[in-house]
């Protein structure tokens, strides 16, 4: 790695297979203020005040599509040795057309001004802190990938199957479980989860519409019966519950990103159960003897871990380098695989 002279620390660094280089730069979150506190807050239940939070922090996550060709990872590094949790911001730069690798300070500038906008105290990353936080375990860590979940449910009147993505429609809790959990393992582990601002989805988007469309259809049917002349009503309950979650999905994407969550470690154990405790904060439900509104619709998440070194080096290159490579079994078709790392804003 190579220091940059100029006033604004970032680094410079080979990106591999893409045969371009990419700027890095980033800051440290030295805490999370407790926005739950904040008296300018409308709500007066617990519930209604961390809706209220979450939704100025869809609006940041929303304010990172500004430039064209980022990436940005939010990194937690856990120390045990120290009882503590590292926060890191980082951001990848790769110039699209008409622009040059130093346009990177405009960028890591405006991000520092977005958070100073949302109440988020940070310091920049140079030198030795910012090779750190790119890359903070001394040799190649066990990888874990968090997605959305894939299924196949049946349909009754087709004898057929329909594919379809359990999506993350936004946390329900503070998600600090995760956060105590990191600190209770033996050895460093990094939860990294990885957004991509996308400017067109409309192929994906077309499939999405044509799968609602094809379920809503199939959902609720008159059926020719053979003993009569007549028509029978028939409903569907997968074909309507696919549909439902398909509209529900199309909706969420208005404001698209490419998501990962990756947990690394040099423990295995320690990544995966760390991996299984972040997928359950993010698909949490609401509590039984909750009174606040609850969609109904389905969240799931899938653990995804390399089975061999071409499917290791796709993650670590999201990981290193901040470029999201699709790798692992999928039970999407061709054309389809980028449907389970599509999330909103929300979902983010």
């Amino acid at each position: 790695m190579t220091t940059n002279p100029q006033s604004l620390p970032y680094r410079v660094l080979a990106v591999p297979d893409l045969r371009a280089e990419a700027a890095y730069f980033g800051v440290a979150l030295p805490v999370l203020p407790d926005f739950l506190q904040d008296h300018t807050l409308l709500g007066t239940s617990p519930a209604e005040k961390l809706a209220e939070v979450l939704g100025r922090f869809e609006r940041l996550v929303i304010g990172l599509r500004k430039y064209r060709g980022t990436a940005y990872t939010l990194r937690y590094l856990s120390r045990p040795q120290d009882g503590a949790v590292d926060i890191h911001l980082l951001g990848r730069f790769l110039p699209p057309p008409g622009q040059s690798l130093t346009d990177v300070e405009r960028v890591a500038v405006d991000l520092e001004k977005h958070l100073t906008s949302y109440g988020l105290p940070h310091s920049r990353l140079n030198g030795a802190e910012l090779d750190a936080a790119l890359r903070p375990f001394s040799s190649l860590p066990y990888l874990v990938e968090v997605r959305q979940q894939e299924t196949r449910i049946p349909l009754a009147i087709t004898q057929q199957t329909a594919y379809v993505i359990f999506p993350f429609w936004g946390p329900w809790g503070a998600g600090l479980e995760p956060m105590e959990a990191l600190l209770r393992q033996e050895t460093p582990v990094a939860i990294s989860i990885y957004l991509e601002p996308l400017d067109d989805i409309s192929a994906e988007l077309a499939l999405v519409d044509e799968a609602a469309h094809s379920a809503q259809t199939l959902s609720d049917q008159d059926i020719k019966v053979m003993s009569d002349t007549g028509l029978r009503r028939r409903r569907d309950p997968g074909a309507e519950l696919v549909g439902r979650v398909y509209t529900a999905y199309r909706k969420s994407l208005s404001e698209p990103f490419l998501a990962v969550a990756q947990v690394a470690s040099a423990d295995s154990s320690a990544a995966l159960t760390l991996a299984r405790a972040f997928g359950s904060a993010l698909t949490s439900r609401p509590p039984r003897d909750s009174t606040e509104p609850v969609d109904d619709l389905p969240s799931g998440f899938d653990l995804c871990a390399p089975r061999d070194k071409a499917e290791y080096d796709c993650a670590w290159r999201t990981f290193d380098r901040l470029v999201w490579s699709r790798w692992g079994s999928t039970l999407a078709t061709p054309g389809k695989e980028r449907l389970p790392y599509l999330v909103g804003a929300r979902g983010a």
